[in-house]
């Protein structure tokens, strides 16, 4: 798990997913879940030399969000 005070990746929804119907139809506990998942993931970052930039998950296989760390983190 990597530190929540120094956030190098932003987690953040696109306006597909926060208006699909899959998402409306998720339970409030279930979103709040599926946010933290966002947050666990790692994007590549920009390189200078590059104009266009294709963002690329570098942690795809590598996800992890205990049951004990979400817990911890919603409990507040």
């Amino acid at each position: 798990m990597r530190k929540l005070d120094s956030q190098k990746f932003a987690g953040y929804l696109t306006y597909q997913v926060f208006m699909s119907p899959a998402f409306r139809a998720l339970k409030p506990a279930a979103r709040d879940i599926l946010m933290q998942l966002y947050f666990e993931v790692e994007m590549s970052s920009r390189s200078r030399r590059h104009k266009k930039y294709t963002p690329t998950v570098t942690n795809r296989y590598d996800i992890k969000l205990t049951y004990a760390e979400i817990q911890k983190r919603l409990s507040t």
